[in-house]
């Protein structure tokens, strides 16, 4: 459901973002970003509640504490396609990347195949993936109501999506 969401997410932002550029109109960074935020906390609602109540999965925390570490997961992963949608010169190669990107993200983030499993450039790689963190996190929110890195990581997304937002500020402005 994170994986679904996070292509849904990033192809329209990179999209939106992209057309922007190629048009030369100065993007409105805040307003996408809120709107495409918005629809991925929809999602992700919509995904939980189907979770619950078709599939009788566990939702041990408080559902505002899961939509806030995935909001900031979302905010980051919205700025990080950010980049790519300013060096990409084809919508068609961008929305190739952000698809070939998805599958090897999540099959190395650490969720499905174990660390312990990997070499280290893989383990790198690994960590380096913000789906990396928050997979697990969720998880452990649904099944146990606690993450031992709950702050770390909601803050670590929050403050990087927030300095490359003024990366990709300062290249559209």
């Amino acid at each position: 459901m994170m994986m679904a969401s996070q292509i849904g997410i990033a192809v329209a932002f990179d999209l939106s973002l992209q057309d922007d550029l190629k048009a030369n109109i100065k993007p409105n960074l805040i307003i996408k970003e809120i709107v495409c935020l918005c629809f991925s906390l929809i999602s992700i609602m919509i995904g939980i509640f189907i979770l619950i109540n078709l599939f009788n999965l566990p939702m041990r925390a408080n559902i505002s504490k899961v939509l806030f570490i995935c909001a900031a997961f979302y905010l980051l992963i919205e700025n990080l396609v950010g980049i790519a949608a300013l060096y990409f010169k084809t919508s068609t190669s961008l929305i190739q990347f952000m698809i070939f990107y998805t599958l090897p993200a999540f099959l190395l983030s650490g969720y499905t195949w174990s660390e312990i499993g990997m070499t280290e450039a893989i383990k790198l790689i690994s960590v380096l993936q913000p789906v990396h963190y928050i997979l697990p996190d969720f998880r452990d929110l649904a099944l146990v109501g606690y993450t031992q890195n709950y702050i770390l990581h909601t803050c670590s997304f929050i403050l990087i999506a927030l300095i490359i937002y003024g990366f990709i500020y300062r290249k559209t402005a």
